[in-house]
């Protein structure tokens, strides 16, 4: 019996049925699900605890429009910019808990890599092909998709326009779903300024090359007019014109300690993936028509250059470089696979990928499980320890608590209903520059740190126990140490401290999904 067993094993894996049998399905099953496993990875920004927070405030409320009942520091009108995509993580999270908002990525993810397929299909690429240039786009959007955040809907609508305009080429009409494209973007995300700078572009390489060849007015009226819409179209939003002056003055690459807004150089895992896309990029100009393909080239260098200088825009790069750049990736591609002589692989070789795809299918399916399931809280290495505000529910503590800025929204989401923090990852959108540099100042004791300090009057204060803002209260007869661990510790006024000044050993939290207990 083992043996008719194994010959009829045998005669399948011999057979050339057999064979395409596993090339089809078998193989590229694996690989699809091994391309999940690394999308669905998960990991939670600190921003993720209040964009759901306030999410489900405006859902709970009935209105977009809400005060700052987090903040005792806030200093200027809430401009929350992203309360549209908010709302949405809120409702993923409210359907189906961490699991809604890992599907609400995956779902971004794929309208935005279906378009880069579109687009290669409109290119006359064939199926391979197609999956070659959806794959590198969905290479060059990795790095912003780690996590769910509003960005994502920057990825999702920078993908749309990029397909759009690509149409817009063949038919000046599509131009026109553009402007109800960035009604919604500028209701989502502050990244509809790159759709507009790259519409803007778009229509200037176009009115340059209209001009060369001598063409009519008529196409560039309608062109500029759609153009001029679409612009308009982001007053359409809660603050009207309040949107456009609160981003004119909050972007920019310089702002301290956030990594993103640096060069790419600065991390070899955003680097890399720069170059290649780099060199994509100047292989596919050097065989396009610069004089009636201005727009292809203009765009991806123009993004390519400022993605440099400002890591987090590298994705609109690699988007950029595939989509307007298309026809000569696509031409590129299909010459080499037509010159290179077709490659026969040994029974052996098929047999041992078999195999391995087998092996591969063992260790993704239970990640990919894990993965649809659970955002990890401690992937980033700055996220606090769970028990520090386990302490201070059951403590239930009131007042003012210094926070540290990147732990601030995680404290929103679990502090008691009377505790307020003093700083959080909303920046500019309810803080002067003037107050987060002053915090700075205060988690690094500098000069104006400590008066600053004083004058907050605060009951308590919760900071990373490296800070040097730490060490100093731990010396300071004004405040106490009522919690530690190994990452945290929390201080309060020797008022509010126990009689007994006993501290409480907090240990180091095990790594646990969101949005933590």
């Amino acid at each position: 019996m083992k043996w008719r067993t194994r010959a009829v094993i045998g005669a399948i894996l011999v057979t050339p049925t057999g064979f395409v049998s596993i090339r089809r399905l078998i193989l590229p099953g694996s690989a699809l699900l091994v391309v999940l496993t690394f999308v669905t990875l998960t990991r939670a920004d600190p921003d993720l605890w209040g964009h759901v927070r306030f999410g489900g405030d405006i859902i709970d409320s009935g209105t977009i429009l809400l005060p700052d009942t987090y903040s005792f520091t806030s200093d200027k009108p809430w401009i929350n910019h992203e309360w549209l995509s908010e709302i949405v993580m809120a409702a993923a999270f409210r359907m189906a808990g961490a699991s809604g908002l890992v599907l609400l990525k995956l779902a971004i993810i794929l309208l935005s890599m279906t378009c880069v397929w579109r687009i290669a299909k409109d290119e006359g690429a064939d199926a391979r092909t197609a999956v070659l240039l959806t794959a590198l786009g969905l290479i060059g959007i990795l790095t912003r998709a780690q996590q769910v955040r509003p960005q994502l809907f920057s990825v999702l609508c920078f993908s749309v326009l990029v397909l759009l305009l690509r149409r817009a080429e063949r038919n000046t009409r599509v131009l026109w779903l553009v402007p109800p494209l960035m009604i919604f973007w500028a209701n989502t995300h502050g990244g509809w300024l790159v759709g507009c700078g790259t519409l803007g572009l778009w229509c200037a390489a176009n009115t340059w090359t209209a001009w060369r060849r001598g063409d009519g007015a008529d196409q560039l009226v309608g062109m500029w007019t759609a153009f001029a819409t679409a612009v308009a179209a982001t007053l359409i939003n809660p603050y009207g014109l309040g949107l456009w002056r609160f981003l004119a003055s909050t972007v920019g690459p310089s702002r301290r300690f956030i990594s993103e807004w640096g060069p790419v150089y600065t991390d070899i895992a955003l680097l890399g993936p720069w170059c290649v896309f780099a060199l994509i990029a100047v292989t596919a100009v050097r065989r396009a028509d610069r004089s009636t393909r201005l727009a292809a080239v203009v765009i991806p260098l123009f993004w390519g250059t400022l993605g440099f200088k400002v890591s987090r825009l590298d994705a609109f790069f690699a988007l950029s470089t595939l989509g307007f750049l298309a026809p000569e990736i696509v031409r590129v591609i299909q010459e080499r696979r037509r010159a290179g002589a077709p490659r026969q692989q040994s029974l052996a070789a098929q047999g041992m990928g078999a195999l391995a795809a087998i092996a591969i299918l063992a260790f993704t399916i239970p990640q990919l499980k894990t993965n649809l399931f659970c955002i990890d809280v401690h992937a980033a290495s700055n996220f606090p320890e769970s028990q520090a505000m386990s302490f201070v529910r059951e403590h239930q503590l009131k007042g003012r608590m210094v926070t540290f800025f990147d732990w601030g929204q995680y404290a929103i989401w679990h502090k008691p209903s009377d505790l307020r923090v003093s700083m959080d990852g909303r920046r500019e959108t309810v803080y002067t520059d003037r107050t987060v540099d002053l915090h700075l100042d205060m988690y690094l004791v500098l000069q104006d740190g400590l008066p600053y300090l004083d004058s907050l009057h605060a009951d308590y204060v919760w900071v990373p126990r490296e800070l040097p803002l730490a060490e100093t209260l731990s010396r300071s007869a004004l405040w106490r140490p009522v919690y530690r661990s190994g990452r945290s510790v929390i201080f309060a006024r020797p008022g509010l401290a126990p009689v007994n000044g006993a501290i409480e050993e907090g240990p180091d939290a095990n790594c646990r999904c969101f949005p933590g207990p």
